[in-house]
């Protein structure tokens, strides 16, 4: 969840625009623009935005157009100036927006320079998203847990199997029998 935060000096410098809203994530800033003219054009100082103390920044707006919201990823201290479509930022603004505009069911649009439309559903405690992926990269994760303890942080963390472009969420029965096949 995001929580109201102070603003850094290198955080308003680094995007070059004054925010409406500055709050904190877990491991994120979000930033409301007033606008999704504002968000477009930013021109970030990635330099700036490097020396603030978080995996990324997130900089929104409401949308003027046909979605709800529009929204920009920069994360140069984690080596990425700008993504694409940030499946994670979209968790944080699912439960943002949707506590703004009253609804759980929205529509966003990231507008970096390759972009995508997201479409956002929060549910209690989770937030779903759906939308177009491009696969990257596949392979295979073998994972060796050494305790129960292992087992219970597993437990705790949203497992993915990619198979054929398709995630599926391991339950943690299969868990389980995963642990017996790997010893």
């Amino acid at each position: 969840r995001v929580r109201t935060a102070d603003t850094p000096a290198d955080l308003v410098e680094g995007l070059g625009a004054s925010p409406r809203y500055v709050g904190r994530s877990a491991y994120d800033y979000l930033v409301e623009f007033e606008s999704e003219q504002i968000v477009r054009d930013l021109r970030p100082d990635l330099g700036r935005l490097a020396k603030v103390e978080a995996r990324g920044i997130i900089a929104t707006g409401p949308s003027a157009g046909g979605d709800d919201f529009v929204s920009r990823f920069f994360a140069p201290a984690s080596g990425i100036d700008e993504d694409p479509v940030t499946g994670s930022a979209h968790c944080c603004l699912g439960p943002f927006w949707s506590q703004r505009l009253g609804r759980t069911a929205l529509t966003a649009r990231q507008i970096s320079p390759r972009g995508g439309v997201v479409r956002v559903r929060v549910d209690g405690e989770r937030v779903r998203l759906e939308g177009q992926a491009v696969t990257v990269m596949s392979g295979d994760l073998t994972i060796r847990l050494a305790t129960e303890a292992d087992l219970g942080v597993l437990r705790e963390l949203m497992m993915l199997s990619i198979d054929r472009g398709q995630a599926a969420v391991l339950t943690p029965e299969q868990i389980v029998a995963s642990r017996a096949v790997m010893g």
